[in-house]
């Protein structure tokens, strides 16, 4: 009897020693590929570890400091795997090392901090719409995964201007995210709201000062004609009335200083298992010049602008309420001290719709709500 003939879709010997010949070779590729970019990202954890610390406790910095650029490998490792939309597609991040002799920050260079990022979305017509003039522009620090902080601050106590069409505008600060489907709903969000803000930076707690930048840049650029900014995050809830008032009675002061819960001068933390660790090559001074803390601070444009020019000279430094302090120290300005921005929690009450109070920190979308319909 004769052998039943092999049916049409099935695969020679021959075709099968090709295929998984090919097969092999593609893995063997990608194992030699993944293994290059370990090995570079293992060298950058080196040099960000001796100027900042164990960058394993809260995830590698992107950008460091210096006149010498990366090679492309290190330039590749920083890529964001996303989607092929034009607008989550992103250029390398351009890495920064430390220049050959150099043992520890400097306090200023020349253009060793240059933030040419590129804008991913951009709202520029915020602070174009309506006719009224702009007493503020309220920028506030967010990440991907907030939505329902931004949906709260919307439904409250920015919800009087939601429509950024008065006196006061806002918009949301992102960088980008490897997570596709968080970077897809967030151009949902902004094409929704118009109210989102992103360069291609990746977004990471060290990268703030970056994110930071990216706002007085944007502010600078899209938003000249408002008369002050504010800076603040998405776990703030921020009394508007009250920091209406305290514009009107800093307005002077505000031309030469930035605002809020400030202090003149600050030690240094060392403690390499802090938050706020710094190590003696980042910032070899035992004290910072002073600072005002990034939970709120406020500032008129004039310094936002000046701010933002002096940048480039002044090396990165990754606590961002600390890099705006050592710019303004830089330009001469002060830090002013403002009754009613604080930084920390305060007990829901009707002390939060009070004329003195502008900001209180650690408070939740249920609070935010809670907060706002109180009846005083």
């Amino acid at each position: 009897m004769k052998p039943p003939r092999p049916s049409s879709g099935a695969l020679s010997a021959s075709t099968m020693v090709y295929v998984l010949t090919v097969l092999s070779f593609m893995v063997l590729v990608s194992t030699l590929y993944v293994n290059t970019r370990l090995n570079v990202s293992k060298r950058l954890q080196k040099i960000v570890s001796s100027y900042i610390g164990d960058g394993s406790k809260s995830g590698v910095l992107t950008f460091i400091l210096s006149n010498n650029r990366t090679t492309k490998s290190e330039q590749d490792l920083n890529q964001t795997e996303v989607g092929s939309d034009q607008h989550t597609t992103r250029r390398p991040i351009v890495l920064t090392t430390i220049s050959h002799g150099t043992t520890s920050r400097p306090s200023e260079c020349k253009s060793c901090f240059e933030h040419n990022f590129e804008f991913i979305l951009n709202n520029g017509d915020v602070c174009k719409a309506g006719s009224s003039s702009i007493k503020v522009i309220v920028l506030i620090s967010t990440i991907h995964q907030n939505t329902e902080k931004r949906r709260a601050i919307r439904e409250t106590w920015m919800s009087p201007y939601k429509e950024n069409n008065g006196s006061v505008r806002y918009v949301f600060l992102l960088g980008m995210t490897k997570d596709e489907s968080r970077q897809v709903a967030l151009e949902t969000e902004s094409a929704t709201y118009r109210d989102i803000i992103q360069e291609d930076f990746v977004d990471s707690y060290n990268n703030l000062t970056l994110k930071t930048m990216m706002a007085f840049r944007w502010a600078s650029t899209y938003c000249q004609k408002a008369e002050f900014i504010m800076k603040t995050d998405d776990d703030m809830f921020i009394n508007v009335n009250g920091l209406l008032h305290a514009l009107d009675s800093h307005k002077d002061i505000l031309q030469r200083s930035v605002g809020g819960f400030c202090v003149v001068s600050a030690n240094v933390i060392r403690d390499s298992g802090s938050k706020w660790y710094v190590s003696m090559r980042m910032y070899p001074q035992r004290t910072f010049p002073g600072y005002c803390s990034g939970t709120g601070y406020v500032t008129s444009m004039a310094v936002t602008q000046k701010v933002f020019q002096i940048s480039p000279n002044i090396p990165f430094f990754h606590l961002e309420d600390v890099y705006v302090g050592l710019c303004i120290n830089k330009l001469g300005f002060g830090y002013t001290r403002i009754a009613g921005f604080h930084a920390n929690f305060i007990p829901i009450s009707c002390s939060y719709k009070r004329a003195d109070m502008v900001t209180i920190h650690q408070v939740n979308p249920d609070l935010m709500k809670k907060a706002w319909d109180l009846k005083c």
